[in-house]
């Protein structure tokens, strides 16, 4: 597996180190190409859902500024995940008026965390 690294500042003048897999970068490379139909705010990397909300590594963000908030390989969380649907097999989430493509999940259980939500999702008819 080969490994990108990328050092970010965050916000808080933490250090991070983003991990991505050669997989999971060519599949975030892909999404980038891709025309949803829609505008996106962002694409994450290394998905996984906490209460309802999407954590992981934020690419691409429209509102990315010059102190490093929303920075491309800067951890980012999303608000509460409000919608989600899949398309050119990808899922696109809302959260509220924003829009995010997941283009990897993180492994061994980002996958399973989303499936949970997206059956909660079922059960309360979002």
């Amino acid at each position: 597996m080969i490994e990108e690294r990328r050092q970010a500042t965050s916000d808080w003048g933490k250090r991070h180190t983003i991990e991505m897999s050669e997989a999971a970068a060519a599949a975030l490379i892909t999404a980038m190409e891709i025309d949803f139909g829609i505008p996106v705010t962002a694409y994450i990397s290394n998905a996984s859902v906490l209460a309802g909300k999407c954590v992981g590594t934020v690419h691409g963000h429209l509102d990315a500024d010059e102190s490093g908030r929303n920075a491309d390989g800067t951890l980012f969380g999303t608000d509460l995940i409000t919608n989600a649907t899949q398309a050119e097999g990808y899922w696109i989430i809302a959260a509220g008026e924003p829009v995010y493509v997941l283009a990897s999940f993180r492994e061994p259980d980002g996958l399973a965390s989303f499936e949970n939500m997206l059956k909660d999702f079922t059960r309360n008819e979002i």
